[in-house]
């Protein structure tokens, strides 16, 4: 069984990622790559998938046996720009 890991591509989601390998597990990667880097990670199973696509992340969950789900995701945005959060979502 694997583990999943959104957010996967990040600063923190990365290095988790990494420390996982080490510990011989095997990892998935959902990441929409808006503040994450694909270079940053070495991994067979990589997901580009913002979460607030939900048809396509339900997908990856049901088509993926995984043990656990780490997140790490967040949305980046610019309150100058978008204004209020209720405003986005």
């Amino acid at each position: 069984m694997s583990i999943l890991v959104v957010g996967g591509a990040g600063y923190i989601g990365s290095h988790t990622v990494k420390y996982l390998q080490e510990k011989k597990e095997h990892v998935i990667v959902v990441d929409n790559l808006q503040s994450g880097h694909r270079e940053s990670i070495n991994v067979d199973h990589f997901y580009k998938i913002d979460i607030r696509e939900k048809k396509e992340l339900s997908n990856v969950f049901k088509k993926t046996q995984y043990r656990y789900c780490y997140s790490f995701c967040y949305l980046f945005f610019s309150w100058r720009k978008y204004g209020k959060t209720s405003e986005i979502l």
